[in-house]
């Protein structure tokens, strides 16, 4: 695999509940035969979550690939 880049998330720490986002990386590879997603979870809960002390979870729904035919 080659590393194309990260994509850092940018929402404050005290929202609670469920939430969606959509994140992109634009690269110059032409060709993959693979992709390989890493996403690292927050770690323990905040002492104001009500599963303080407790793990956090990354559910992903769905992963889209958009290759721009040339």
């Amino acid at each position: 695999f080659s590393r194309l880049g990260d994509v850092k998330t940018a929402f404050p720490d005290n929202i609670e509940g469920s939430f969606t986002n959509d994140y992109t990386l634009k690269t110059n590879k032409e060709k993959a035969r693979y992709i390989k997603v890493k996403a690292k979870n927050y770690g323990v809960c905040p002492e104001w979550h009500l599963g303080s002390g407790g793990v956090t979870w990354i559910f992903v729904d769905e992963i889209e690939i958009d290759c721009d035919e040339k």
